[in-house]
């Protein structure tokens, strides 16, 4: 799970907003999309989800299986959907087949679907404590947070070295301001994952969050050594080097595609800051550079002539 810093432009313009505003953005990256809480899954909602439609020889399955695996590897997930589908409503109860589904529902943020096949995978003792993870994030994406500590604490207690399960229970730990436990769940997520650059960059996120700017990039910046195309990385990066009052190398690098957005988020941070000059400029060219009417980037120029005037 990489958090990412969303809607930062309609944040006020006090640092303790902006650390508010982190805050929720970490929330938001959990709920992706502000998913609804849930249902537990009964026996019925079970057996409807996996009962058997078709049927399938089992040279079929064997390929089917493999064609699954392989897009599930590759992050094609609708794909891999798709293909556990098959096997699953052919009868197959395979659990390597039922986590791989389960965990591409996840993927995709299919969390009722999920849900309920995770819930499933739990009575088989193999994949309990994967199950357990798998509950546990799908919690914590609606906020659930005291059933996602709960699952979380016992996945890691039934196998340590569910580095994701970790990683969860870090961003929890950041959300409730516990700066110690965040740290010691992502270190060690780290110490079972070390290129995970959503452990990496939820390290930076936690600096961020407790302001401390230096740490906080250096963690970003790793981050991108591990993976320099990460979009959210990259604009997490940029807040950083805003917040230290260093613009232009702030927004070095951005695409076109990207760069309306990023001078508004930029000159959103130099208001804060008190650089009502080089904020007036930013937003300027981040209304020019956008392709249509930036309602946000007009939003912040309003507010910025409010605070001149003051």
């Amino acid at each position: 799970m990489v958090s990412s810093i969303i809607g930062l432009n309609n944040l006020g313009v006090s640092r303790k907003s902006i650390r508010s505003g982190l805050a929720v953005a970490m929330c938001t990256a959990f709920v992706a999309g502000c998913a609804a809480v849930p249902k537990e899954p009964t026996d019925v909602e079970i057996g409807d989800l996996l009962k058997q439609t078709q049927s399938l020889t089992p040279e079929q399955q064997e390929l089917i299986s493999v064609q699954a695996n392989r897009a599930f590897r590759a992050g094609d997930h609708q794909t891999a959907i798709q293909k556990y589908s098959q096997l699953i409503n052919a009868g197959n109860e395979d659990p390597e087949i039922q986590l791989g589904y389960a965990e591409s529902l996840l993927a995709t943020q299919q969390l009722d679907q999920s849900m309920v096949v995770f819930k499933r995978l739990e009575k088989n003792t193999d994949y309990k404590a994967k199950s357990l993870q798998g509950q546990g994030i799908v919690h914590a994406r609606t906020l659930a947070m005291d059933e996602a500590k709960e699952e979380l604490n016992l996945a890691v207690e039934l196998d340590p070295e569910l580095w994701r399960a970790w990683n969860a229970l870090g961003q929890i730990a950041d959300i409730e301001e516990d700066w110690e436990t965040a740290t010691l769940a992502y270190q060690t997520a780290l110490a079972i994952n070390p290129r995970s650059v959503a452990t990496v960059n939820n390290l930076g996120m936690s600096a961020l969050l407790q302001g401390k700017l230096d740490a906080s990039l250096a963690s970003f910046e790793k981050a991108l050594e591990i993976d320099p195309s990460s979009e959210i990385v990259q604009r997490n990066r940029r807040l950083v080097l805003a917040m230290q009052g260093k613009y232009g190398e702030a927004l070095r690098g951005a695409s076109p595609q990207q760069i309306a957005r990023e001078l508004n988020n930029v000159a959103f941070v130099a208001m804060h800051r008190g650089d009502h000059s080089e904020a007036r400029q930013l937003l300027d060219r981040s209304i020019d550079a956008a392709d249509t009417y930036y309602d946000k980037a007009e939003q912040n120029l309003e507010q910025l002539d409010h605070l001149s005037d003051d």
